[in-house]
């Protein structure tokens, strides 16, 4: 999902990525459903981050495909 609205700070952005920023109403933040996804599938998988300021932000949710 990519956006093209003010675009987030590089060091904004690893803050996120360490969970040091957290959500104002539920408490699970970004960094705990990366670390999830991650133990569930592998370290390939996860959610990335590429933001630009003043450009925008895109946000990836890589997950394996998986035939049942």
């Amino acid at each position: 999902m990519s956006d093209n609205g003010p675009g987030i700070d590089k060091s904004l952005l690893n803050d996120i990525y360490q969970g040091e920023i957290r959500s104002k109403s539920s408490g699970i933040g970004l960094n705990n459903i990366n670390e999830r996804i991650k133990m569930m599938f592998g370290e390939e998988y996860g959610i990335t981050i590429e933001s630009e300021v003043g450009r925008g932000t895109t946000v990836s949710i890589r997950l394996p495909y998986i035939t049942g």
